[in-house]
This record gives structure tokens, C-alpha cells and sequence, in this order.
């Protein structure tokens, strides 16, 4: 038997065997819609049991293939068939990759992933785009039975605007501080492609880092406007959590976030660091 390795994006790597339960949660929707494929892919699952071996079709190579399995690690599977989880773990990723590409009419490939077990309590993938605007970009993708999917190609779609309106929220009551969102995780029907910037507020979590200069307030008060910040969001909805962060003299206030890291690492620069956390 095969036993996959699992990954997520650079995390490093996890050993699972894939897990015996995938055969009950094969059961497909795509926008609360099955597929007549995803149907029979679920119809065949159900219908092997444990021991029993079925053979590797085209679509469950081209999954083991871009998981990264060998040449001659799928040839052997070829050879012997795909015994129970070997099986659930390729028809369930490609229910994901049906849903993905349903959703955003662009292609994917799986290059990493698990299905329920030691390590896990749901179905996931590793995805990466092929193509539009985030080609070559990892994400995860979970599949949850009658709960449909949650991915997090949205929040690579979405970033840049729910982000300036999360700056935008800030900077009305806090106009001379520094912020730099970023917004992360796996969402499914709560968020729309459609949805503005203001609207996905209240529905996604961010993560900040803000900069306060010693021309905006003193070292001794400056965690005054942090908690006001936390505050602003908490108000407003918004969950998140971030680190403000303390500077003596002045900054650029068109400093990019790859700029900003570098600071991060400068020992020259005296930073105070202050913790805010909003859930």
C-alpha cells in the first residue's frame, strides 16, 4: 500500500495513512448541485469494501501524479489497483478540484492533502492555480460532507480589497499610523465573489501589524491608541488580531509590506512592542 505524505503550503511534511472513513462523506455537491460524475464516483466507493482492489482510471493517475507520487510508485498502484483509501483519498480530491473549478472557472491540480484520521478530522487538499491572476499560488481546500467546502482561493481574490477597506475603517478615527492587514484562512458560502471590501468585514478574520511614530503620540501612551484600535474593530464586527508597534522618529508613510519586514529585522531601529488581540 501507498502511504501518502501529507503538506500545507510549506508546513512540514505529516505521515498519514489515508483514513478509513472517506467512503461515507463521498458524496458530492457543487453548489448544492451533484455531478452525474461525482455521483458514480461516490456509487463506486461505497461499493468496495476494504480488502477488494479496483483499478486506477485516468483521472485518479493524474491526481496521484500531481500529489507527487513516483513514476514507479503508480505504475506498482496500476499494477496491484487501488486498494480502499488509496481510492477514497483520489475521488474525493477530485469532488474538491470539480468544486473548485465550478466555482471559479479556472483550473487546479492537487499537490498535497489528507483525509480523515490521526492527523485530521476532515477532508483537505493542498490546491494550486494553473492559471488567472494567482497562477502557481497553494491554498487548502476541505471538503465537510453535507456542509459543503471551504477553500482559501477566495481570500487570495479577495485580499487586496478587503484589506484597503480594513485600512480604510482605521485610518477614519487613527489617520497617521501605519497598518498592514492581511487577511488568510478558508471560507465557503459566507463569502461571495461579489462581496465589496466593507462587506467581508464582518465575515473573515484578519491579522495586523500597525506603526505608531513618536510624531503621533509618546512612547508612554502609545498603547492608549492601540487598545482604541481593538477597540474600533471590535465595534465594527471585526475579528482580529494584531501587534502595534512602537517607533522613535519618523517613517515612510508609503512604505510597502516587503519594506516593512525589513525593518522588522533592522536591530538599528528601536521598537516597542505592544500586543492587541480581538476574537
Amino acid at each position: 500500500m501507498i502511504v501518502l505524505c501529507t503538506g500545507c503550503n510549506g508546513n512540514s511534511a505529516q505521515q498519514a495513512d489515508l483514513s478509513k472513513q472517506s467512503n461515507k462523506k463521498a458524496e458530492v455537491q457543487t453548489d448544492g448541485e451533484k455531478t452525474a460524475e461525482d455521483k458514480q464516483s461516490n456509487k463506486e466507493t461505497e461499493n468496495q469494501s476494504e480488502g477488494e482492489k479496483t483499478k486506477m482510471t485516468a483521472q485518479q493517475e493524474e491526481v496521484f501524479r500531481s500529489y507527487g507520487l513516483s513514476n514507479e510508485e503508480i505504475e506498482k498502484m496500476k499494477k496491484e489497483g487501488l486498494d480502499y483509501k488509496e481510492q477514497s483519498f483520489a475521488d474525493t480530491a477530485i469532488m474538491m478540484l470539480n468544486y473548485l473549478e465550478h466555482k471559479y472557472s479556472e483550473k487546479f491540480t492537487v499537490v498535497g492533502g489528507d483525509i480523515p484520521g490521526i492527523f485530521s478530522h476532515e477532508y483537505w487538499i493542498t490546491a494550486e492555480a494553473l492559471d488567472g491572476e494567482h497562477a502557481g499560488e497553494k491554498f487548502d481546500v476541505y471538503y465537510l460532507g453535507e456542509r459543503g467546502y471551504k477553500d482559501g482561493y477566495i481570500t487570495l481574490l479577495k485580499q487586496e480589497e478587503a484589506c484597503e477597506a480594513l485600512k480604510k475603517l482605521i485610518q477614519s478615527k487613527f489617520r497617521d499610523v501605519l497598518i498592514f492587514p492581511s487577511l488568510s484562512g478558508e471560507y465557503g458560502d459566507e463569502i461571495a465573489l461579489a462581496d465589496t471590501g466593507e462587506e467581508m468585514l464582518k465575515k473573515v478574520e484578519f491579522g495586523y501589524n500597525i506603526i505608531i511614530t513618536s510624531s503621533v503620540t509618546s512612547e508612554e501612551k502609545f498603547h492608549e491608541i492601540a487598545d482604541s484600535i481593538a477597540k474600533l474593530l471590535e465595534d465594527n464586527g471585526v475579528s482580529s488580531s494584531g501587534g502595534v508597534r512602537y517607533l522613535k522618529g519618523t517613517i515612510d508613510p508609503d512604505l510597502s509590506v516587503e519594506d516593512f519586514n525589513l525593518l522588522l529585522e533592522n536591530d538599528s531601529f528601536q521598537w516597542n512592542d505592544y500586543i492587541s488581540t480581538v476574537r
